[in-house]
């Protein structure tokens, strides 16, 4: 069978994949942060396309909100 070498990445393509693991570790923690502080957490995935790209860009849209709060008299009315 034979060896399959990859073509070294270019300095561009290594500055951008490194960037990359930094914004998913600093997205990461800042999700845990918010879901101890009671956050609830949505995550939209989107698909954008661009010029630069045949294929479609995968995005994520993601949100961080309080639960809803009930009032007594919804309470109540239930």
């Amino acid at each position: 069978m034979a060896d399959i070498h990859e073509f070294p990445k270019t300095k561009s393509q290594r500055e951008v994949e490194q960037l990359l693991m930094e914004a998913m570790k600093n997205v990461n923690d800042a999700i845990r942060a918010a879901a101890k502080c009671g956050f609830e957490i949505s995550i939209v995935p989107l698909t954008a396309h661009a010029t630069y790209s045949a294929d479609p860009l995968p995005l994520v849209n993601i949100q961080a909100h309080l639960p809803r709060r009930v009032s007594r008299q919804e309470v109540a009315d239930f």
